[in-house]
C-alpha cells in the first residue's frame, strides 16, 4: 500500500546489471512531485506540504540516501510521464 499512489495502482521495482554498476528503479502511478520537491528530496526532516495529513518524519529517503552515498552510489528522483514517480538507486558493482 502507498500513501502517494492511487488505491489498485502498481508500484514497480527493477533491478538492472549494468557493466559497472547495479541500478534499482522503484516507481508509482501516482501524481508525482513538484519541481521545488525534487530539489529537496531527500534532505532531513522534508515534508511535503500537499501531505500534511500523511504521517511521517521526513527522514525515510534521507536515510536511504546516507546509506547510498555510504556505499559510493547515487540516487536521483524524477517525475514520469504521463503519471508517476521514479527513485533511481546506482550502486558500484563489486567483483
Amino acid at each position: 500500500m502507498s500513501e502517494f499512489s492511487p488505491v489498485g495502482s502498481q508500484i514497480t521495482c527493477e533491478a538492472l546489471q549494468q557493466a559497472n554498476e547495479i541500478e534499482i528503479r522503484i516507481s508509482d502511478q501516482g501524481e508525482g512531485v513538484s519541481q521545488e520537491a525534487l530539489t529537496v528530496l531527500g534532505e532531513r526532516f522534508y515534508r511535503f506540504r500537499e501531505h500534511t495529513g500523511v504521517s511521517g518524519s521526513g527522514l525515510g529517503l534521507s536515510i536511504v540516501l546516507k546509506i547510498v552515498q555510504l556505499h559510493h552510489g547515487e540516487m536521483t528522483f524524477k517525475n514520469k510521464l504521463p503519471r508517476g514517480f521514479e527513485v533511481i538507486i546506482q550502486l558500484p558493482k563489486i567483483d
